[in-house]
């Protein structure tokens, strides 16, 4: 029993070695190798190596893009109650990448995600809810999940909250949202800000505001914050 029970420690310990070892090829670039390791890995059900070896055939880093074997390594993962490897699987059926597109598995999945505790996962759950995406819509349910998924500064959940609050009318609420996500960078969020500002919505009417966060907007990428700085810039008669 002694014995059997020594054993096993080793066998944990060499893989975590093993394991750290295709981190370190992976941090050094040598992508072949670590995606060897990972795989080899993957078979003898060590989750997150199913998960990084997705990864890597899903970018195409170092070896040929291969959305298939992305998909089935992923499954793996997920299988394996990797939390992130579910999620992973979940998108590729949302956008149809490596598997036939299905909303409703990838929500089935998006909540597996979220059971084991996968925060991305739990935001896509709260969107699905918001949205009627494979499931049927359920406002309260959106709530609650984007709620949790936003206090662990999960931004995608933050933004669809603001989304949210809106809806109910809710601006005051909504802003503290839009500027927490803005300021770290998601540029539609500070479009949103700008109509706030635009329309006095939960905030004192304020067209100067309303102007830079439209700026930062487009600075940020967004194509309907370059539309209102350039409305704002037509009236005015001036550039920004």
């Amino acid at each position: 029993m002694k014995l059997i029970y020594i054993w096993a420690l080793l066998v944990v310990a060499i893989f975590a070695q093993t394991l750290e070892d295709a981190n370190t090829l992976l941090g050094a670039k040598e992508y072949k190798k670590a995606l060897k390791s990972y795989e080899l890995l993957c078979k003898k059900s060590v989750a997150i190596a199913c998960r990084r070896a997705s990864f890597i055939y899903a970018t195409g880093i170092g070896v040929a893009v291969d959305s298939k074997k992305s998909a089935t390594l992923a499954k793996r993962a997920c299988t394996l109650e990797d939390g992130r490897g579910c999620t992973n699987l979940a998108t590729m059926y949302a956008l149809g990448v490596g598997v036939e597109a299905n909303s409703t598995k990838a929500t089935k999945l998006y909540k597996k995600a979220c059971r084991l505790k996968d925060v991305d996962g739990c935001a896509k759950v709260g969107f699905a809810y918001l949205k009627g995406i494979g499931v049927d819509k359920n406002i309260s349910k959106a709530f609650e999940l984007l709620s949790s998924a936003c206090k662990q500064e999960q931004q995608e959940a933050c933004y669809n909250l603001a989304i949210l609050q809106d809806k109910k009318g809710n601006y005051k609420e909504s802003k503290k949202l839009y500027e927490k996500t803005c300021s770290s960078g998601d540029a539609l969020a500070c479009n949103q800000l700008g109509f706030l500002y635009q329309n006095g919505l939960g905030v004192k009417k304020d067209i100067g505001k309303a102007l830079h966060y439209y700026i930062k907007s487009c600075q940020g990428g967004s194509k309907m914050g370059c539309e209102n700085r350039d409305y704002f810039n037509d009236k005015r008669g001036k550039k920004w």
